[in-house]
């Protein structure tokens, strides 16, 4: 067993629930980085990461910025050790993004648009 199989087994256990219409729920999911949550996938060869970041700087409303960013020559696939890469994501090379705003209407209630 190498740790790319371990990667597919999660990634199974993932698909189960998404086949079955579960959604990633980001909002449980907090990180560092001032990110919501990530998700990072491989092909074997690069690592895709697509991120949640939350901006703090446009209160009283805030942004969602949705990234999605190929990862740094030096961060290897299907690789765990102590000497593992942290992929930073001010070092993604930008394939897409997507921006929210989000809004407060009523007490926990919001509204979100989308910024074109």
């Amino acid at each position: 067993v190498t740790y790319a199989d371990i990667n597919r087994e999660f990634s199974a256990a993932v698909e189960k629930y998404l086949s079955k219409g579960y959604i990633i729920n980001t909002g449980t999911m907090n990180g560092s980085q001032g990110e919501v949550a990530h998700v990072d996938l491989t092909d074997g060869n690069k690592i895709i990461r697509v991120v949640l970041m939350y901006n703090f700087a446009t209160w009283p409303e805030k942004e969602y910025t949705i990234i999605v960013g190929k990862a740094q020559t030096n961060a290897i696939a299907n690789l765990r050790t102590n000497e593992a890469e942290t992929i930073w994501n001010n070092e993604l090379e930008v394939i897409g993004s997507t921006t929210y705003t989000e809004k407060e209407v009523r007490p926990r209630e919001y509204e979100y648009r989308k910024v074109i």
